[in-house]
């Protein structure tokens, strides 16, 4: 029952990431339902994988991921200095609520993999305004699929 659980609430941050990707990527923008219903699931998962499967308590799941506030907060100082030219709003809250899904060695990884995809991004289209929310998500569920398979194979 376990196992079905986490595959519907991974399908469901599939679903809900990519749904967030292709507005990143078409539109500049990050629509908050999006985000909430996104946020809501990845509390949801970290919870179930934290607590079922990994044994944890909810005190050290929330320990765990705290320490990955530094990747919010230096998106949020950027998009606060620089009047949201730089770095957008959509871009901070992605941050934020990929903190619920990585350790902070991960976003740390994630973090340096959006950054290359950026500069791929930029290389290719030679468009300054790279969707850096769509390429964290990106980096983000790739590192997710990494530590499963990891993990449990």
């Amino acid at each position: 029952m376990e196992w079905f659980v986490l595959g519907a609430l991974f399908g469901a941050l599939a679903v809900m990431g990519a749904s967030l990707i292709v507005n990143d990527l078409r539109e500049r923008k990050v629509l908050n339902w999006q985000l909430v219903v996104f946020g809501v699931i990845s509390v949801l998962f970290t919870v179930f994988t934290g607590s079922i499967i990994e044994q944890k308590t909810y005190s050290a799941i929330v320990l765990e991921h705290v320490n990955s506030l530094f990747l919010p907060a230096i998106f949020f100082a950027c998009w606060r200095l620089s009047n949201g030219k730089i770095i957008g709003s959509g871009d901070v809250w992605v941050a934020y609520i990929l903190m619920f899904l990585l350790s902070w060695e991960q976003c740390w990884w994630a973090l340096l993999l959006a950054s290359c995809l950026g500069l791929l991004h930029y290389s290719i289209k030679r468009d300054p305004r790279v969707p850096f929310g769509a390429m964290l998500l990106i980096s983000a569920f790739g590192l997710l699929v990494v530590e499963f398979l990891v993990n449990f194979f």
